[in-house]
């Protein structure tokens, strides 16, 4: 597959390229950059010709390294090698992007080192420096998928390359609508070459039109062509991608809840390291994951935090809760696609609400930060009657709250079984002091330190939930109908 794709893109000049997947599994079993160059240069005939007629052309390379542990049933660790604004044999800043679904990032980082040394030896070229950074992989269900998962990203990033509709690779379709497209052409090619007489599939794409449409049909044109496109608002950054929804799939909204515990910073941190610092942070990293919706307790002030608003977030409203003030953030792509606007909560405690729209549902998502203290028990208990009462009704209305719930396990229990709704259960503690020691004082206090579990969600109505920890494991859970 990655030989036809190397094809497709040499004929319609699109500068991505790709090696097979030997090279990969020589980097993963060699020692160093040079038992892996010795290697190329003496044993593979074809390297001197791929670098020369390939390599040098190029300013993407991309290539999946497949991993034979027993943990891991073909595992795959995918590599994205690029130069922006210019050629690979061109001196500059090289970044190398790791898709692996399991995120191993000091193995992923000696990979994309070697993968580095080879294109400086094979290019006579230094580059200033190497970036690594790590990015996600496509959902493949089971690890016996990932190698399916990897063939359908390389699609994904050739055809984004010609500038053609690609579904994104973070829906929860896209392996499986990549491996159906994938299917199909297979079945298509086959019975062309017996008509033809021919075996060899190249011999199918011979000028720009045939590779176009190989490609098209590579990247589930037909399923593409079901289903609506959406277009980046104007004012959103250019993503290089678009977007796809099918009414009669699952929609997918990831809701990011953080307490960022306003102007402090861990007692762990350096010294130099101030609240200024925290925030440059912890807005980067937000970017990273790039969810649709981002509720911050603690925050600083009532203001959009600048680099989350100049890059793709709408601040949808804030207010003062018991510490801070509640944020509540919508992705752009979702102000476009799904309407999504502000909506009034209950005064009886800190809330932000937005209102969404998934076809014939509408999801009201409220942001909270609650009173932790014992005594607040009767404000929370006022809190949830507020906000369910006032809650939409209708077959398709659905509630997802989410935030700093402040409440032990039966006083969160009550209130479901009060109002209908359901607790989203994870693994974990979301603030145990045992482990973070943020504060010197819970430091100080070891094995004795507390443990809560007070961040939460909870779901009513036709729609469902998955909540985690970062670096924990998921849970899944089934909404109230």
């Amino acid at each position: 597959m990655m030989v036809v794709l190397r094809h497709l893109s040499d004929k319609l000049e699109l500068g991505v390229t790709m090696d097979c997947t030997k090279l990969g599994t020589l980097m993963y079993y060699s020692d160093s950059l040079e038992q892996v160059y010795l290697y190329l240069a003496t044993q593979w005939k074809h390297w001197k010709v791929f670098v020369e007629q390939q390599l040098r052309l190029a300013s993407e390379f991309l290539l999946p390294v497949f991993l034979d542990e027993e943990r891991y049933s073909r595992d795959v660790i995918f590599l994205r090698a690029r130069r922006r604004g210019g050629l690979l044999q061109d001196a500059g800043v090289l970044e190398v992007t790791l898709h692996d679904p399991v995120g191993r990032l000091e193995r992923g980082t000696k990979l994309a080192r070697i993968l580095a040394g080879v294109l400086q030896k094979a290019l006579d070229v230094q580059y200033e420096r190497v970036d690594v950074e790590q990015s996600t992989f496509p959902e493949a269900g089971a690890p016996e998928g990932r190698g399916l998962a990897s063939v359908a990203l390389a699609v994904a990033m050739v055809g984004r390359a010609a500038d053609l509709p690609v579904m994104s690779e973070t829906s929860v379709h896209f392996t499986s609508a990549m491996g159906r497209a994938l299917l199909a052409w297979l079945h298509d090619v086959r019975a062309r070459l017996v008509a033809a007489g021919e075996e060899d599939v190249l011999t199918l794409m011979l000028d720009e039109d045939e590779c176009l449409a190989h490609l098209n049909a590579l990247l589930a044109g037909e399923a593409l062509a079901s289903v609506e496109e959406v277009q980046e608002p104007a004012e959103a950054p250019a993503v290089g991608r678009a977007m796809v929804s099918a009414p009669d799939l699952v929609s997918v909204l990831e809701v990011l809840s953080w307490n960022v515990s306003g102007g402090d910073v861990s007692c762990q941190a350096p010294v130099e390291f101030a609240a200024r610092d925290k925030e440059g942070a912890l807005q980067q990293e937000i970017l990273r994951w790039e969810p649709g919706v981002v509720v911050l307790q603690e925050a600083a002030g009532s203001a959009g935090l600048p680099l989350l608003t100049q890059e793709c977030y709408v601040l949808m409203g804030a207010c003062a809760g018991p510490a801070g003030h509640v944020q509540l953030y919508l992705h752009k792509r979702l102000c476009a696609r799904r309407q999504g606007r502000a909506c009034a909560v209950v005064a009886s405690g800190a809330a932000v609400g937005v209102e969404l729209s998934f076809g014939d549902i509408a999801l009201r998502v409220v942001g909270v930060h609650l009173p932790a203290e014992e005594a607040s028990a009767p404000a929370r208990a006022r809190f949830f009657r507020d906000l369910f009462s006032q809650a939409p009704r209708g077959a398709g209305a659905a509630l997802l709250v989410v935030g700093d719930l402040n409440c032990g396990p039966d006083e969160l229990r009550r209130y479901c079984e009060q109002f209908g709704a359901v607790e989203v259960g994870y693994h974990g503690h979301s603030w145990d002091m045992q482990k973070n020691k943020y504060h010197a004082e819970h430091k100080a206090l070891g094995a004795s330190a507390p443990q809560r579990s007070f961040d939460g969600m909870l779901l009513a109505g036709p729609v469902h939930g998955r909540a985690e920890l970062a670096g924990v494991g998921r849970v899944y859970f089934a909404g109230a109908y």
